[in-house]
């Protein structure tokens, strides 16, 4: 007797419609974004590393200023509406030493205190992954790269 195998239609045969809805939240909702050659901010502070905030799923630094630095995405929403990513990787390509600060107050890289900047040296990449957004408090675990703040 024959054996017969059963292999699965995902998807019925046959012309189907579209919700007009379901289009426009793909198109307007990439799912990954990449930014490439920009130049770090001179930043020693907090405050002034959140003029470059990581938006973009991969971002890549070219160029370093003196005392380079980027912050990554708060809780809550970017200057578009969108909500912020919950995952950033950021290639250093500039020949110089970034640092990585959060972007809350509150928020934490890697089990330090709240705030604390970490870094990164020339010629790796590391990705952040937001673990725990709670109360706008964001908690980031950094994993690749060779730096301070125990990247893994």
């Amino acid at each position: 007797m024959a054996r017969v195998r059963y292999i699965p239609a995902f998807f019925q045969p046959g012309f189907r419609l579209l919700d007009g809805n379901d289009i426009n939240f793909a198109d307007a909702n990439p799912q990954l974004s990449l930014d490439g050659g920009n130049t770090t901010v001179n930043a020693m502070t907090q405050a002034a590393a959140l003029a470059f905030t990581l938006v973009a799923a991969v971002t890549q630094f070219t160029v370093a200023s003196a005392n380079p630095a980027f912050a990554l995405p708060p809780s809550g929403v970017n200057k578009n509406g969108q909500p912020n990513p919950n995952q950033v990787t950021m290639v250093n390509d500039t020949g110089s030493t970034i640092t990585a600060f959060p972007g809350g107050a509150n928020d934490v890289i890697n089990g330090q205190a709240a705030g604390a900047s970490i870094t990164i040296v020339t010629g790796r990449t590391v990705t952040f992954t937001c673990v725990s957004d709670v109360g706008g408090v964001r908690t980031w675990k950094a994993v690749g790269g060779t730096s301070t703040g125990n990247i893994t």
